[in-house]
């Protein structure tokens, strides 16, 4: 269910990524992200869990945070990998475990956007 729910899109910054879910990754990878095609890839032969999938997108999409917000251009190669995993990891957790933490960031989301559409 959970690959077949996912959005085609995903705004992130300035751009509409577009998520793809198919076995056109490299190798070595489950999930992948691109800049100059602003596109997800997400292996769907590779996850096994709920978990799996959606921390691999929420890992791609730090990628796509990293680029959009010019934090790429601070820190080219092997860090910018760890600190995406290391972030994607700990989201993963932190919104599989708390529901209520979830629901209510969702909640003060669509309540801020209610309230400046009707300004």
């Amino acid at each position: 269910m959970t690959l077949e729910s996912l959005p085609s899109q995903i705004v992130v910054g300035y751009q509409t990524v577009g998520v793809y879910v198919d076995e056109m990754i490299p190798a070595s990878n489950v999930a992948a992200y691109s800049a100059a095609h602003s596109r997800i890839h997400i292996d769907s032969s590779a996850h096994h869990t709920n978990e799996d999938i959606v921390n691999s997108v929420i890992h791609e999409v730090l990628h796509a945070c990293f680029y959009t917000s010019n934090l790429s251009r601070l820190d080219p190669g092997e860090h910018e990998e760890m600190t995406v995993t290391m972030l994607a990891n700990s989201l993963t957790q932190v919104f599989r475990d708390n529901p209520d933490f979830l629901d209510w960031v969702r909640f003060s989301i669509e309540k801020t956007n209610c309230s400046q559409k009707q300004n």
